[in-house]
């Protein structure tokens, strides 16, 4: 029995147990789906999920994704579950296999690795997967396309249209901004975000580093974690602040540039 620690997701990759520390699924790390995800992209039909007693709908999707690739999908009897709100949401979501009381289901489970599970179905695309030529993955994961840009000054979505050539862009509160223009505030917001970033980092290591002070007497043990942790942020601090201070491609400065230059060719104006 494997059980994820807090804070860190838990799937399967390249037959093995990984940890990752990626984003919360229905505001919580760890969560079902991201481990049923990976379990049905690794095993196909040979994939068992179940999903036991608890609140809300936590697991559907990830269960439903085992049952899609030909896997096994159980589900605790709501009727027999401390919590139904999960299984009850399993059986109306997901076309089980198995629906059963509690105490029936390990006997079930001894019965299904002892055989061929399912029937191997192909993986249907996920939209990260569709109308991407290579997708940037960090720890198996894919950022998916966002569904539109934010107003750097109040963060509403931003609607673009053009004006004659001129593309605007503006959100529902009314902030508009021209592309050079929303470029160049997006930009700003973009690098004051990661100062403010590279600044927590910096406090966390004093912050580690004033506690391994204050348990140099009592617990060594502990004194050396905290030191260690210090190290650890203020060693990410100078790489994300290496990273804030590399140079930028800057289109948008580049065609204003090429506009103002082609502004003084037509008006006769030389530098």
């Amino acid at each position: 029995i494997y059980v994820a620690p807090p804070d860190r997701h838990l799937i399967v990759a390249g037959g093995r147990l990984r940890l990752l520390r990626g984003p919360k699924e229905n505001c919580a790390r760890p969560a079902i789906d991201p481990l049923f995800r990976s379990v049905a992209e690794s095993y196909g039909s040979g994939a068992v999920g179940v999903i036991l007693t608890g609140n809300l709908n936590d697991g559907t999707l990830g269960l439903f994704d085992i049952k899609r690739r030909g896997g096994v999908a159980i589900s605790q009897d709501p009727n027999d579950a401390a919590h139904p709100e999960m299984p009850r949401s399993a059986a109306e979501h997901v076309a089980l296999d198995y629906c059963l009381p509690l105490a029936e289901i390990p006997e079930l489970l001894i019965e299904l690795v002892d055989q061929k599970c399912g029937k191997e179905l192909p993986m249907p695309k996920t939209s990260s997967q569709r109308d991407r030529q290579a997708p940037e993955i960090i720890n198996s994961q894919t950022f998916e396309r966002p569904l539109t840009v934010t107003c750097p000054d109040c963060g509403g979505a931003l609607k673009n249209f053009k004006v004659g050539s001129i593309v605007k862009f503006t959100c529902h509160i009314g902030h508009s901004y021209t592309a050079e223009n929303m470029a160049a505030a997006q930009f700003e917001e973009m690098e004051k975000v990661m100062r403010a970033a590279v600044r927590f980092l910096n406090e966390r290591a004093e912050f580690c580093l004033q506690m391994a002070e204050h348990g140099d007497d009592g617990n060594p043990d502990a004194s050396n974690e905290w030191h260690a942790a210090s190290r650890q942020a203020l060693d990410r601090a100078y790489k994300l602040r290496d990273l804030v201070e590399q140079d930028w491609l800057t289109p948008e400065i580049s065609h204003q540039l090429a506009s103002a230059h082609n502004g003084r060719d037509q008006t006769g104006f030389r530098g």
